[in-house]
């Protein structure tokens, strides 16, 4: 099933969550940093939110934190925002943060990847490279069915509507009307965020 967590099935349904200013400095404890590999995609580019001084203690502190890991329950504020059209499709800095689980669907696999081995109070700001986060568009997952083996609800549809259908291995998909004519329906199954390049700005604030 096409799933990046808030957005199900192929189409947007988006939580609302919250805001407050990103702390800076994702301190670098190193290499397998609480236990963790890095994990990230590729094509993925991290930063610092906001780099500045700190002092000995404060790593020391930092490095003994609470790591991400698989199965973390998180709160967190988050951004995911569409380049280069600087869109915000998610975004939690405006009031309450949000909480999720990982390895459980809630958050789409590649962007979870991206928060392993993060300390509690850390704040990043990722790039991600077009298709890093959801996969580059597919032209076999545009296809043409008939009306009639998709049966008699495609008399309602319209272009742009998510449809789901039973595929042959029996799971359950959803695809995007693009075209339709008398006879048939053209659905696409990619991802409707396929092929494109994000920014996934992030602010953990507790780590269970």
């Amino acid at each position: 099933m096409l799933d990046i967590g808030p957005l199900r099935t192929g189409f947007l349904d988006i939580d609302p969550f919250a805001s407050d200013p990103l702390r800076s400095d994702p301190l670098d404890c190193g290499p397998g940093a609480g236990g963790l590999p890095d994990s990230r995609p590729r094509g993925i580019e991290p930063r610092d939110t906001e780099p500045h001084d700190v002092e000995s203690g404060e790593i020391e502190r930092s490095c003994a934190a609470e790591r991400v890991r698989d199965g973390s329950h998180l709160t967190l504020h988050y951004r995911l925002t569409l380049l280069p059209a600087e869109v915000d499709l998610v975004d939690t800095f405006e009031g309450k943060p949000a909480t999720l689980q990982l390895g459980i669907g809630q958050l789409a696999e590649p962007l979870e990847r991206l928060l392993y081995g993060l300390p509690e109070g850390d704040g990043r700001v990722f790039e991600l490279a077009p298709g890093a986060a959801f996969g580059q568009r597919q032209d076999g997952l545009v296809m043409r069915l008939s009306r009639a083996a998709l049966g008699p609800s495609t008399a309602a549809m319209e272009i742009g509507e998510p449809i789901e259908v039973l595929a042959p291995d029996g799971k359950r998909v959803v695809g995007i009307v693009r075209a339709l004519d008398d006879r048939d329906v053209t659905l696409d199954f990619n991802h409707p965020l396929a092929g494109q390049a994000f920014r996934f700005t992030v602010r953990l604030i507790g780590i269970l």
